[in-house]
């Protein structure tokens, strides 16, 4: 609403009451709703600065939008300064309830702030109630239904079980397993345990006649049934499981024969073989081997007759017999595995492996005046069949079979074979790998030979001395034929060819090839 100066006086009193009638028809005007007319916003307020600021749009008053002074504080009270259009906030006293309940405690304001109370502790520690809380009744434990699981952490007690609301104890397992093998007990919190026993203890089964049964590793092993064989064909053995081996009589007049014709026809009486009455003396009692000879009865006994004998005499066949009796002679092959030896047989002497040897140096003294300077002396160098490798045991070893060497001389009729036992012999090297073999006899306890000598890659070196040579130079001896036996093994050398003579003294032989065959 507009007005004329010239209508109202122009004292400042009568503008401000002007003013202040213009804003409480604008204020009822706006409070009625009904819009009121303006042409500036300062037209529009009421003064009231907590409903907002009225604003002039359109030449219409709009309200403004009030001040929210709530701070969702219970321990405030919350109001607008109108005047200054300001909220203000005022503590609540000290102790003024600001909610909760009894379950999560009441709270009070505390220097304008709520603080909380303590809230009821509904647990009761039974794990067989449902705890909670009724904001107007306080704790509540309701049973939780029968059943329920409460257990204590031990399995040896039992399962536990809820009933009524309370827990109860449950039935302790039974740990026996049914095995007399193991020591069964409850362990906590395992359980049932089952540990084996000691190995050997006894674990019967009641039955005496499957054997005793023992403990092994944890299981009842089985025990060697009873062996309830009397060996007595006139019982009939069995056995009782709780008495062990029975051995009840036979039917008297069974027949209990031992076999044997001789001593009669034996049979069975009260549990106890009987002998018969034996065979008359030369009753046959033929074995069915024809080789041992012709058995006949003998006071009650059958006694062997003369064997068949199949001995041939050749000792280069091995002499068997059949069952049927006929001998047999087979063949013996005689091999020393020596690719350098020719193997044969005689007959009376059986194998034999020959080896012609080159030799280096044949020496035979003597002196029809003393027969103590008669000497010999052979040697062998480099002779690849000679021995090669020796090898303790083999076919040449003369620790095992000994020796002999022989000096044959066609021309003088001279053939004499010295020996050179084994118990003379040693290895050279070890037994095991040995280089070679030794033969010494210093005091010629076995003959006139004192060295001998035989080393692999085939060397050989022989002395002897003395009256036991008898050994006499009445002409020239050449050739002069030398063999050396080790074992089974012959070595042949013959000498002649580069020679030296000197009559009744001496005679030399160098270089000599090895010969054809041995003599």
């Amino acid at each position: 609403m507009t007005t004329s100066q010239s209508t109202f006086p122009a004292s400042s009193s009568f503008v401000r009451a002007a003013r202040l009638l213009l804003v409480t028809l604008v204020a009822a005007r706006l409070g009625t709703g009904i819009a009121a007319a303006c042409t500036t916003d300062a037209e529009c307020s009421d003064g009231n600065g907590c409903n907002g600021i009225e604003t002039c749009v359109a030449s219409v008053c709009q309200p403004g939008t009030p001040l929210n002074c709530q701070d969702v504080n219970p321990c405030s009270v919350d109001s607008c300064d109108p005047t200054l259009g300001v909220c203000r906030h005022v503590a609540l006293p000290d102790g003024s309830s600001c909610g909760g309940t009894i379950c999560t405690g009441l709270a009070v304001c505390m220097g304008g702030l709520c603080k909380p109370g303590t809230g009821l502790d509904c647990n009761d520690g039974i794990v067989c109630t449902a705890d909670t809380c009724d904001p107007v009744t306080g704790c509540q434990h309701t049973p939780i239904p029968n059943g329920g699981a409460c257990s204590d952490g031990d399995p040896c007690n039992g399962t536990e079980t809820c009933q009524a609301g309370v827990c109860t104890p449950g039935t302790p397992p039974t740990c026996d397993d049914g095995n007399a093998c193991t020591q069964d007990s409850c362990v906590t919190p395992a359980g049932c345990q089952h540990t084996p026993v000691a190995n050997g203890i006894p674990c019967s089964d009641g039955n005496a006649c499957n054997g005793a049964e023992t403990c092994q590793a944890g299981v009842c092993s089985p025990g060697s049934p009873l062996n309830c064989n009397d060996n007595n064909p006139c019982t009939i053995d069995g056995c009782n499981p709780t008495t062990a081996c029975t051995h009840v009589p036979g039917v008297d007049g069974t027949s209990c024969s031992d076999g044997r014709l001789c001593n009669g026809v034996e049979q069975c009486l009260a549990g106890i073989c009987r002998p018969g009455i034996p065979a008359p003396d030369g009753t046959p009692c033929p074995d069915q081997d024809l080789c041992n000879g012709t058995e006949v009865c003998k006071t009650g006994a059958c006694v062997a007759g003369p064997p068949l004998d199949c001995g041939d005499g050749d000792a280069c066949t091995t002499d068997g017999c059949t069952g049927a009796g006929v001998c047999t002679h087979a063949p013996f092959v005689c091999d020393d595995g020596n690719p350098d030896t020719t193997d044969a047989c005689d007959a009376s002497a059986g194998c034999k492996f020959d080896a012609p040897l080159p030799g280096q140096l044949l020496s035979l003294k003597a002196n029809p005046l003393s027969a103590v300077a008669t000497k010999v002396r052979l040697v062998v160098r480099k002779a690849p069949t000679l021995m090669a490798s020796p090898v303790a045991g083999g076919s040449n070893d003369p620790i095992l079979g000994g020796g002999s060497l022989r000096i044959v001389s066609a021309a003088l009729g001279f053939d004499r074979t010295y020996p050179l036992p084994a118990s003379h012999w040693t290895y050279v090297g070890s037994a095991t790998r040995p280089v070679g073999f030794q033969y010494n006899d210093r005091h010629q306890a076995a003959g006139p030979f004192t060295k001998v000598l035989l080393r692999g890659g085939g060397s050989l070196i022989a002395v002897a001395r003395g009256p036991g040579l008898t050994l006499t130079l009445p002409g020239v001896p050449a050739p002069v034929d030398v063999v050396v036996s080790l074992g089974r093994t012959r070595y042949c050398l013959t000498f002649g060819g580069q020679t030296g003579f000197r009559l009744n003294r001496a005679f030399t032989a160098k270089s000599a090839p090895a010969p054809a065959a041995c003599p």
